[in-house]
């Protein structure tokens, strides 16, 4: 660009020179006027072109001046940018070093967590075992005391009941009061109402032995159509008796009265001395059968009487559902077949027949 210029600058002068020359020669032939016209053009013609460089390179300076502005602009903004970026990069930077210190914090206080949770599920299941044995423990003594006294007090009730039995069947044998006893109290150990006074008897008399139960035999029983044997509320333990009960009937049938003793713990004890043992008892249809003994327990009349059906029993009792099994409960007012799976009902039979 400043070459073009000089350049320029040379011509311009000669330029001049010549456009004096051509007005103080105007005389001269027209030789030397045609050779002084093409020098000229020659000189503008280059000076022209100079220009037209020079403007285009002016062009070109001012375009590069503009790019070159654009450029630098672009190049600050970038420059802003990439300092944004390197600010977001050390900021996300720091934020991930917090993130992994707290992550790794947080993995510390999972692990400590863990390990006071498995020191508190091992400290549990040694108290829980140490309670279970202690438990245990306890149970079996105390099942083994109640063992205990369950044995002395059957040993005991047994050993009254043989005394009261035997005592029972020498009354028996009497048909009056010994001497030296009066009515009233030969009454009360018969469990009777007090009796008018008879004469002592001779000495001749012939003294009566005790006669077994005679226990007829008979099938199930037959409820009226539509009849249902009554539930009532099983006993609770409160309402176990602790004395002995008479179980009087009378047998529909034959007339004849049925008296058995009840122990407090459910044994019915027969005339005889037979014993009736408080479990074994089976609900068959609406009778209730001892199974050790065969005994039937009728439901409409309270009676007792051997069972003639054992055979069809036996093959019911091979599929008999678990809620046919009872036990005899003794209150201070009858007794009660309570069932062993279904322990909130039972059927109740009063010591006396309304």
């Amino acid at each position: 660009m400043a070459q073009l210029r000089t350049e320029l600058a040379d011509i311009r002068p000669t330029l001049r020179s010549r456009r004096s020359t051509r007005s103080g020669h105007s005389n001269l032939d027209g030789h030397s006027s045609q050779s002084s016209r093409s020098s000229r053009s020659s000189q503008e013609r280059r000076a022209e072109r100079l220009q037209q460089q020079i403007a285009q390179t002016e062009l070109l300076i001012a375009q590069h001046a503009a790019t070159t502005n654009r450029l630098k602009r672009e190049h600050a903004t970038a420059t802003t940018e990439l300092t944004a970026l390197e600010q977001n990069h050390r900021a996300a930077t720091d934020e991930l070093a917090r993130v992994q210190q707290e992550r790794t914090a947080s993995t510390a206080r999972q692990a400590e967590l863990v390990a006071r949770a498995e020191a508190l599920q091992e400290a549990a299941r040694t108290e829980r075992e140490t309670v279970q044995a202690t438990v245990d423990t306890t149970a079996r003594a105390r099942e083994a005391a109640q063992q205990r006294a369950a044995t002395a007090e059957r040993a005991r009730v047994d050993a009254v009941a043989q005394g009261r039995d035997a005592t029972e069947q020498l009354l028996a044998t009497l048909s009056g009061p010994p001497a030296g006893i009066s009515d009233t109290v030969f009454s009360v150990l018969m469990d009777e109402q007090p009796r008018t006074p008879v004469a002592a008897p001779s000495a001749a008399a012939p003294s009566a032995a005790p006669t077994p139960l005679d226990l007829r035999g008979g099938p199930r029983t037959q409820l009226p159509a539509g009849a249902v044997l009554p539930e009532t509320a099983a006993p609770t333990d409160g309402d176990r008796s602790r004395e002995w009960h008479r179980f009087v009937r009378v047998d529909p049938a034959t007339g004849v009265e049925q008296t058995f003793r009840a122990t407090p713990d459910g044994t019915l004890v027969l005339p005889d001395g037979r014993r009736i043992h408080s479990d074994g008892w089976v609900r068959y249809g609406v009778d209730f059968v001892h199974d050790p003994t065969g005994l039937l327990l009728d439901a409409a009349s309270g009676t007792f009487r051997r069972f003639d059906g054992r055979p069809a029993y036996e093959r019911w009792r091979e599929t008999a559902p678990s809620g046919a099994h009872h036990r005899l409960v003794v209150v201070g007012n009858g007794i009660h077949l309570v069932g062993l799976t279904d322990t909130g009902r039972s059927v109740f039979f009063p010591f006396r027949q309304p």
